[in-house]
C-alpha cells in the first residue's frame, strides 16, 4: 500500500469499508474506492479473524451491505458509489439540470481528448463517468501503444494529463453520474442521469467505451470478481 495511503487510514482519513467478498455490492464499493484512489480500508468477516466486522454487519439485510463508515462517524449502508463519492464532499455536485455546449458521456482517453478539442474551441464541456476518470485505461499499470508516448506510460498517469489538459481550458468532469437515457432534439440533446439529474446540450459525444458480453448464465453477477473475470 502506498505510505500516504497508509498514513492517511492510520490517522483516520480513509473509508472503512465492511462487507463480506461474496457480496457484489460490496466488491463494487472496494473497486470503486481503488479506481478513484480514495484510502479505505476493507474488513471482511468472511476473511479474517475481525469479529468486530462481523458485529457491525449481523443484522444488515444483503441489500444493506456494505456498510461504509466514513470519517468522522457517519455511516451509509448500500451505498452507491455517488452517494460515497458526495458524502465526502468531493467530485463536481451537478444541478438537477445543467445546459451546456458539449456532454461528453465516459471519460477514458477518448472522452477527455474529446474534452480537450471541445473546450479548447470555447465550448462549454461537460464529461460524465460512471465510474472513475480513465476508464479501463486508468486501471492499466503500462500502456505501450498510445500516440505519442513511445516509451510507456502508466494508465494512472495517462488520465491525470489528459484531466489536467481538459481542466486547462475549463471543462468540467463529474463522476461518479451514470447516463441512463437519450433523448434527442432539435435545439437541444437531453441526456438523462440516475438520481434524477439531466443534461441538455447541443452536441453529445458518445465515448462510453468496452461492454464485455457476458454468458447468459443465472446468478453469473454473485462470483464476478472471484472467479469470473474479464480482459
Amino acid at each position: 500500500m502506498p505510505r500516504r495511503e497508509a498514513l492517511q487510514q492510520f490517522e483516520g482519513v480513509g473509508l472503512e469499508v465492511v462487507g463480506p467478498r461474496s457480496s457484489p455490492q460490496t466488491r463494487r464499493i472496494v473497486e470503486f474506492a481503488k479506481r478513484n484512489r480514495l484510502p479505505h480500508t476493507w474488513r471482511d468477516p468472511e476473511h479474517s479473524d475481525d469479529a468486530v466486522a462481523g458485529e457491525l454487519i449481523a443484522t444488515l439485510e444483503e441489500t444493506e451491505l456494505p456498510l461504509v463508515r466514513l470519517p468522522g462517524g457517519m455511516e451509509l449502508r448500500g451505498p452507491s458509489g455517488g452517494e460515497v463519492s458526495r458524502a465526502l464532499g468531493i467530485g463536481l455536485e451537478l444541478n438537477a439540470r445543467e445546459e451546456v455546449d458539449l456532454v461528453v458521456i465516459g471519460g477514458g482517453p477518448a472522452g477527455l481528448g474529446a474534452a480537450v478539442y471541445g473546450a479548447s474551441e470555447g465550448l462549454k464541456t461537460l464529461v460524465v463517468e460512471s465510474t472513475a476518470l480513465g476508464g479501463q485505461a486508468g486501471a492499466s499499470r503500462r500502456i505501450e501503444n498510445y500516440l505519442g508516448f513511445p516509451a510507456g506510460i502508466s494508465g494512472s498517469e495517462l488520465t491525470s494529463r489528459a484531466v489536467t489538459q481538459a481542466r486547462k481550458f475549463d471543462a468540467r468532469t463529474a463522476t461518479p453520474y451514470r447516463a441512463l437515457a437519450l433523448e434527442p432534439g432539435t435545439d437541444r440533446h437531453v441526456v438523462r442521469l440516475e438520481d434524477d439529474h439531466e443534461i441538455a446540450a447541443r452536441a453529445v459525444v458518445l465515448a462510453t467505451g468496452a461492454d464485455y458480453r457476458r454468458l447468459p448464465v443465472a446468478g453469473l453477477e454473485a462470483y464476478e470478481g472471484i472467479s469470473i473475470f474479464y480482459a
